[in-house]
């Protein structure tokens, strides 16, 4: 997978949430299991956007399924909107996955601050093998790690 089609699909992850309520995207709160479900569709709109044009038809799939999990659940689930898992889930779209969570979780949102860096990369790792690809947390939070090592050392 070339790093071009990582980056664009990496903007363009989350364009499905267009066509999702703004109420849901905005609510000030945890989402109830109906908001969930709809909001779970997102991938799913942003594939069939992206998928449409045929120059970005290479980074569809990854869009799709960046919030497929990477080994199967304690409930039976691997994500959505396939329940793929391991392998099955196109490098790119795991690639997402890490860094859309690390970003959501150090992002502040309507309901909650942002945590710290470090206390995401410790949920990273602690989710590698289980929600994410282990290799792609690894050499993620190093790097993660590395930057931050170098911005304290620049202070």
């Amino acid at each position: 997978m070339k790093l071009k089609k990582i980056y664009t699909a990496g903007v363009l992850h989350d364009i499905g949430k267009v066509l999702i309520p703004t109420e849901i995207l905005n609510k000030n709160g945890p989402l109830n299991e109906e908001e969930k479900n709809i909001m779970s569709k997102h991938p799913v709109y942003g594939y069939e956007i992206v998928s449409s044009l045929n120059i970005l038809k290479e980074v569809a799939p990854l869009i799709k399924y960046h919030h497929e999990r990477y080994s199967i659940g304690e409930n039976g689930h691997s994500g959505y909107p396939n329940e793929k898992h391991g392998e099955d889930i196109p490098i790119g779209a795991r690639i997402l996955a890490v860094a859309d969570s690390f970003d959501a979780m150090i992002t502040d949102r309507p309901y909650r601050k942002g945590m710290p860096i470090e206390k995401a990369v410790n949920i990273l790792r602690e989710e590698a093998g289980k929600q994410f690809d282990p290799q792609i947390v690894n050499i993620f939070t190093s790097m993660v790690e590395h930057e931050m090592k170098m911005y304290k050392k620049n202070i």
